[in-house]
């Protein structure tokens, strides 16, 4: 086996020495730099299906308190990813409760992969106190999400591991004909030279010789919306449109959460 993995930037402040990805041997896997910023941890890598296509997986850990600030960040990790890569999956630890279904949080999380055409495929506790933190996200049918299985930890192995395994299968990456497809439209502001983006704003921007209000907004908005074109043009991309079967919804998953518990307990 071979690791590619990212050290912690600063182990002195807490627990843990950073994130990392195991592989076969005979797998060739690239490391992937992306930057982001500071509420998560990650490691990102790509290797080729059969038909040498990339997919892009990448292992998460997001530590410490949540704030509104992760979402952002996690929003244009996940960005800077859909620009290059088509198969994507991401695993991890990102410590919010998804199996609050009254979470504002686990919302905002299922609306903000869903955006993208992802999907979080784990359903049941993935950890020893009956909650759901651990992640598998992929985009359409990259993963099998039949495959998913949560499994209890060997406490003789990883006596001090509060978390449990989650297994899965790739799948075959085929799309099918009864899938609907929907076109999604973003920009990818990482994208912008900040410095170059002032400096066009200040050089271009500047208030017309006229005393008409209207005039001056409808100038406002054609020149703001021209200097965002060139620096950050407007990106199109067709995915998959997966929507939820209508039966699983928050009173489904309160009681999957509630027998899965008993049952580990």
């Amino acid at each position: 086996f071979k690791i590619v993995h990212r050290i912690r930037s600063d182990p002195d402040k807490s627990r843990g020495g950073g994130v990392g990805v195991i592989h076969r041997a005979d797998i060739i896997l690239t490391q992937v730099f992306l930057s982001h910023g500071a509420t998560f941890e990650s490691v990102s890598a790509k290797f080729k299906d059969k038909d040498g296509v990339n997919i892009f997986c990448a292992c998460v850990y997001r530590p410490g308190v949540l704030s509104d600030a992760f979402f952002s960040d996690f929003d244009d990790f996940i960005g800077s990813i859909f620009v290059r890569f088509t198969k994507i999956v991401i695993c991890g630890d990102l410590n919010i409760h998804l199996d609050n279904c009254r979470s504002k949080h686990a919302t905002m999380f299922s609306d903000l992969i869903s955006s993208y055409g992802l999907t979080q495929l784990v359903t049941d506790p993935t950890h020893r106190l009956g909650h759901l933190l651990d992640v598998v996200i992929c985009s359409h049918k990259v993963i099998e999400s039949k495959s998913i299985v949560v499994n209890e930890p060997d406490s003789s192995i990883f006596p001090s591991c509060d978390h449990f395994p989650v297994n899965f299968q790739f799948g075959k990456c085929c799309s099918s004909t009864t899938d609907q497809k929907k076109t999604i439209v973003f920009r990818n502001l990482k994208s912008i030279c900040m410095e170059d983006f002032q400096s066009d704003i200040e050089s271009e921007l500047i208030t017309p010789d006229s005393t008409n209000f209207e005039a001056i907004i409808t100038f406002f908005n054609t020149k703001s919306a021209e200097i965002l074109d060139r620096h950050a043009p407007v990106i199109t991309k067709e995915i998959q449109d997966r929507t939820a079967a209508p039966w699983f919804d928050g009173e489904y998953k309160k009681t999957s959460f509630s027998s899965e518990k008993s049952r580990k307990d």
